[in-house]
């Protein structure tokens, strides 16, 4: 499946997926894209969906369904699974298939009770998701197993909040077969990480490794065409999309055109010169008073030549020295 949906991102890692294809979502089990799904196919169109799958539990209708609310048995929801192998037809299970006596003689037999699900097409769609699941998702480590790597197997692991169940099924084109572990009645932790791929996958694998070994290796039918009501709703959706896309082009169109008309007359239009401000002076009021002219006032002639040299010094005062005046103080005392 081709159809991308934006999600918040990844239930367990809690990072952020942004716009995820269904075929990723499912592989990688980011299950918040089966709530968004759900969102936009309608909660009442699901729980119809399901309603053929002959499950004994009826959808809830609301969101949280499409993580695993509404419990169901584990051979109700392996009865379920076997109709992506089997062209979208739902075959009943049974325990006996026949009665015979002694003689060989059949006493009773059981009679086939099947009815269409969905259409082949949707049923291959289905297979090419799942088998992703065990090429490359969560089932991953089923392909270290020489007997079943080989084999067409497609399948889903299922785990429940705080890891209280553990689920996987897978199916081959002839067979359906799933394993469930938990605590009946009880919602009891299986462990810290005890998710499908770690508790469930390892217990199915060791199971159909065996019960597969000398087996025929079937493959899937090869380019199912879609059916007229897919065809028809494909239809629909793609001339919805083309009107769409046309109407976003037109709008896109007119408003480039709006921006280019508005440009021109931009530049057509002549540019006003800026007025020059210029001082004008209001009636009524005095003009001020001129300034005087500055006169200068003459100097005396003192200030003028204010550079004296210093006076001479007498020759007697300048050749005294601090010895002779102790000596002459101290004749005098």
């Amino acid at each position: 499946m081709d159809l991308d949906i934006a999600t918040p991102g990844s239930q367990i890692k809690g990072n952020f997926a942004g716009t995820t294809p269904l075929r990723s979502a499912l592989q990688q089990s980011i299950n918040v894209v089966a709530v968004r799904l759900l969102s936009i196919v309608g909660v009442d169109k699901g729980a119809d969906i399901v309603k053929r799958f002959g499950l004994p539990n009826p959808m809830k209708r609301v969101l949280p369904s499409a993580l695993g609310a509404t419990e169901e048995p584990l051979l109700d929801m392996v009865s379920a699974y076997s109709a992506f192998s089997n062209q979208g037809v739902r075959v009943r299970p049974h325990l006996i298939k026949r009665v015979t006596d002694s003689g060989g003689d059949t006493k009773q037999e059981w009679n086939v009770e099947s009815s269409k699900v969905i259409s082949p097409w949707v049923a291959t769609q289905m297979q090419i998701m799942m088998r992703g699941v065990v090429t490359g998702g969560t089932a991953g480590s089923m392909m270290a197993n020489k007997e079943l790597a080989k084999r067409m197997i497609c399948g889903k692991t299922g785990t429940v909040n705080d890891f209280t169940d553990a689920w996987f099924i897978g199916y081959t084109p002839t067979y359906t077969a799933g394993v469930w572990i938990g605590y009946p009645g009880l919602k009891k932790t299986l462990g810290n990480k005890e998710a499908g791929s770690v508790a469930a996958l390892p217990m199915w694998m060791h199971f159909m490794e065996k019960f597969l070994k000398d087996k025929p290796n079937d493959q899937f039918p090869k380019n199912v065409a879609p059916d007229k009501e897919v065809l028809a709703r494909r239809g629909e959706a793609e001339r919805s999309v083309r009107e769409a896309q046309a109407g976003e082009a037109a709008h896109a169109s007119d408003e480039l055109s709006n921006k280019a008309k508005s440009v021109g007359q931009d530049e057509e239009a002549p540019k006003e010169p800026k007025p020059v401000l210029t001082p004008k002076m209001v009636e009524g009021e005095p003009a001020a008073p001129p300034r005087p002219p500055r006169v200068e006032r003459p100097r005396p002639e003192v200030e003028r030549d204010t550079f004296r040299p210093p006076p001479s010094i007498k020759r007697d005062d300048r050749d005294r020295s601090p010895k002779k005046e102790e000596k002459k103080r101290g004749k005098n005392g």
